[in-house]
């Protein structure tokens, strides 16, 4: 049995880390400008930035001004390019590590969703129900809080982080007329509800296939809009509604 081979098998090495392009070819830190060499472009830069309007202010030959500019022209382009392959060495860096340099660094996002407990089949048809009854504005949107999601009230903004694992139920147009019919009557919940059922862990499938469908998603953007008034919401759902039970009435008569 030769060296490096166990009895299971020969003892195989993690590929390398794909190497993003550059020039053509793939990234090669070697072949490129350290870290040294971008500090000197840097300082020279800043230097001649300086020295070139002094230089018209001395009242120095215009030929030595011109020259002045076109250098520290010259010099901000290879700054700019040097910047470039030092961020895609970083950028290819944290591809193939993707964890955090020091032992006792903080777990990035990545890590606590890697390490993360997947829900059970039970668990996860609870999670679909829960969204499906938020949705229907039978439930409280605060109740997903319960199950891993983040969801933070403006000012200055909303936001709703929404961890691996979470299930995202197709909901229906039915689904969000229901729930649209039961918030407009709750104005406090109105705009968080709204804002949770856009960008939280539902799949709307085709509802703005149709122009019915795409005027109710509108009109849900909107009402999680900051400072709406709810009234305008409500009446404008009212007229949605009064369409789409006329249109319905229509077709039972045809």
């Amino acid at each position: 049995m030769t060296e490096g081979a166990t009895a299971e098998g020969p003892e195989t090495s993690p590929p390398a880390p794909t190497m993003p392009e550059y020039k053509g070819a793939p990234l090669d830190a070697e072949r490129g400008p350290g870290l040294g060499c971008f500090w000197i472009q840097v300082v020279l830069l800043v230097a001649l930035l300086v020295i070139t309007p002094l230089s018209v202010v001395w009242a120095a030959p215009s030929w030595l001004s011109a020259a002045l500019l076109i250098l520290s022209l010259v010099l901000l382009f290879f700054v700019g390019q040097t910047m470039i392959f030092l961020l895609r060495l970083v950028a290819a860096d944290r591809r193939s590590r993707r964890r955090p340099l020091r032992p006792d660094a903080r777990q990035t996002v990545g890590q606590l969703e890697d390490s993360a407990t997947p829900p059970s089949p039970e668990d996860e048809a609870e999670l679909r129900r829960l969204i499906l009854g938020v949705v229907r504005g039978e439930r409280p949107w605060q109740e997903l809080r319960d199950h891993g999601l983040t969801i933070h009230e403006g000012p200055p903004f909303d936001d709703i982080h929404v961890p691996a694992g979470i299930p995202s139920p197709e909901v229906s147009l039915e689904d969000l007329l229901t729930g649209l019919r039961a918030v407009t009557l709750r104005p406090q919940d109105l705009r968080m509800w709204a804002f949770v059922v856009l960008a939280g862990p539902s799949d709307f499938g085709d509802i703005t296939d149709s122009a019915f469908g795409d005027q109710v998603v509108s009109l849900l953007h909107d009402a999680a809009f900051p400072g709406v008034d709810p009234a305008v919401i409500r009446s404008r759902f009212a007229d949605l509604d009064a369409v789409r039970n006329s249109d319905e009435d229509h077709s039972i008569a045809e």
